[in-house]
């Protein structure tokens, strides 16, 4: 078994060093494996001869055959066993050395078993002109990232300990660090098992910095031959299958595909055996019969009754002719109508089998390029439905298209209370600017199902005063509602708050963090009383909070727009 390419790109793409500076740069990123390395010293021994010259000398230096030998040793060294593990073993964490340097990023995955270091990924890359222009704490989380993105399927539940040899990065997952670029990346990195960032000194962290300052370019790409998986070939076959890997350098040279045309509805001897390279396929079904149609038709109860009408009632969308029922669907862009094939529910699954999983036809395409072929010809009721069933479970597809969308996780919407004063909504708005009676800030509470609004202007957000104002403006007017919703600000998510929901008998739910929408009732009425106070509010005095209660008067005892009934009609006389 030996590693995959991509995995070992970035060491196998070195180039050779060609000035002293360089070969010592590679050969100094080396010195910490040497303990790993068997015979480490005669391997690096033609480097050495041509590398430790003074400063005199070091015009004497000259890379020869023997070093490029050497050179080419010291990289198989690293991309082989026992150094490079073919499979991280879960019993142990993983370790992701990286660094960055104004030319590309760099990074290493590795375990530690029995004391000793083994390789999993090289990773390198070259940085954009966009990307250069960052600082250097932007650049290290930048290297972390793309690690992250390119070694995802070896991280993703397994403990993972960062090492890296910038200081400030180090807090980048358990504090607010000042920097957008920095934080957008710790949020990404959510979903994996950081235990911790570890700084260590530049010295020790040689090889991520030796790979950072010689990333890979375009032209560097390892795939210039195939690394695909190869089927054996059936002696009866000559459709060959080869997966094959396409790049820039690479030629394609065209599969020779010997078959019968499809409408013999018979193969030759020299094509493939369904059972073989088409298992999954009825030979009778690889081909579609339009021959066979008027019989299916004739036996079809849908088909014989839309027969039936079409005789009561000529001017609808269907014509009988020659015995054969079809569907005049319109022409884009013209007045004519053409006749598409009326489909059975019989024959839709030979039909579908020969446009999508037929190789010679179908192809194993999409769902819109099969659909648009089918539509040519053929027509029957839920049509794209039927379609996009059938190529969901289709076993080829399923297994090698590859979805550009992340899945969906597993939350759901608010489900809606079933009447007043079972859900609340609560959410802070401001600061604004301070009035003369102090005031600062606006809770606003709303009655999911009534639309209900009771807003109140505070001079903080502190949990005391939080609390006072819900008991005090809501409860003790209203009762106590069977929930209540609000993000995770410090001003709801508090041991004050928790107390106040044993006490009094609430539920208190919290909504998704950094997920505004997931509380959109009272953000929706944030929206809408910020700008009703703009327009009212005198700039000279801030006397913004003079005018919050007629303004929730207005929008309570006028018609929503969503119960067609008033808030204040609903709640109060429920």
């Amino acid at each position: 078994i030996t590693p995959l390419p991509y995995r070992i790109k970035s060491i196998i793409a070195l180039p050779e060093p060609k000035s002293l500076s360089k070969a010592n740069r590679f050969i100094g990123s080396l010195s910490w494996y040497r303990k790993f390395i068997p015979a480490f010293a005669s391997v690096a021994a033609p480097i050495h001869a041509v590398t430790n010259l003074s400063k005199l000398n070091r015009h004497k230096f000259k890379w020869g055959s023997e070093q490029s030998k050497s050179f080419y040793d010291l990289k198989n060294i690293l991309t082989s066993s026992p150094l490079f593990l073919n499979f991280p073993d879960d019993k142990h964490p993983v370790f992701l050395s990286t660094d960055a340097s104004q030319v590309g990023l760099g990074g290493i995955l590795y375990q530690e078993i029995d004391n000793e270091k083994r390789i999993l990924y090289y990773h390198s890359e070259l940085l954009n002109a966009t990307q250069k222009r960052y600082i250097p704490i932007e650049l290290e989380a930048l290297a972390i990232f793309k690690c992250f993105t390119r070694m995802k399927s070896f991280l993703l539940g397994r403990d993972i300990i960062i090492y890296t040899d910038n200081c400030p990065i180090c807090h980048m997952m358990d504090k607010k660090i000042l920097n957008r670029r920095v934080e957008k990346i710790s949020i990404l990195l959510q979903e994996f098992n950081i235990q911790k960032i570890i700084h260590v000194k530049g010295k020790y962290n040689c090889l991520p910095d030796y790979l950072s300052r010689h990333p890979i370019t375009a032209e560097d790409e390892l795939l210039d031959h195939d690394y695909g998986l190869g089927f054996k070939k059936d002696k009866s076959s000559s459709i060959q299958l080869i997966g094959a890997i396409t790049r820039s350098k690479s030629k394609i040279t065209p599969q020779q595909i010997t078959s019968s045309s499809p409408s013999q509805h018979t193969t030759s001897s020299s094509s493939p055996s369904p059972s073989n390279d088409l298992n999954y396929l009825n030979p009778d079904e690889i081909f579609f019969d339009i021959t066979k149609l008027k019989e299916y038709q004739s036996n079809d109860k849908q088909v014989q009754k839309i027969i039936v009408d079409l005789q009561k009632n000529p001017n609808m969308s269907f014509v009988y002719q020659d015995g054969i029922l079809y569907k005049l669907a319109s022409i884009p862009h013209g007045k004519t109508k053409r006749k598409l094939f009326y489909i059975p529910s019989s024959m839709i699954k030979q039909l579908l089998i020969s446009y999508h999983d037929n190789p010679l036809i179908g192809g194993h395409f999409a769902i819109r390029r099969t659909l648009d072929k089918l539509k040519q010809q053929f027509w029957w009721p839920e049509m794209k439905q039927t379609v996009m069933d059938h190529i969901k479970s289709c076993i080829p597809c399923q297994a090698f298209n590859v979805t550009r969308q992340k899945s969906a996780g597993f939350l759901h919407p608010t489900p809606p209370p079933d009447g007043p004063n079972q859900l609340l909504g609560m959410d802070f708005c401001g600061p604004f600017p301070i009035t003369p009676q102090e005031n600062k800030y606006v809770l606003c509470l709303t009655d999911y199902f009534t639309k209900f609004i009771v807003a109140v202007a505070l001079p903080s957000c502190s949990a005391g005063v939080t609390a006072e104002a819900i008991f005090k403006n809501y409860i003790c007017q209203f009762g106590v509602p069977k929930a209540i919703i609000s993000d995770q600000g410090t001003s709801f998510k508090n041991n004050l708050m928790h107390s106040l929901s044993k006490l009094i008998g609430y539920h208190h739910i919290f909504c998704t963090p950094y997920r505004p929408q997931s509380n959109g009732a009272v953000e929706r009425f944030n929206g809408t009383f910020v700008i009703q106070l703009a327009k009212l509010t005198d700039n000279e005095t801030n006397n913004w909070d003079e005018y919050l209660y007629p303004i929730v008067f207005a929008y309570n005892t006028g018609v929503h727009s969503t119960t067609n009934i008033s808030p204040y009609a609903l709640k109060i006389f429920d």
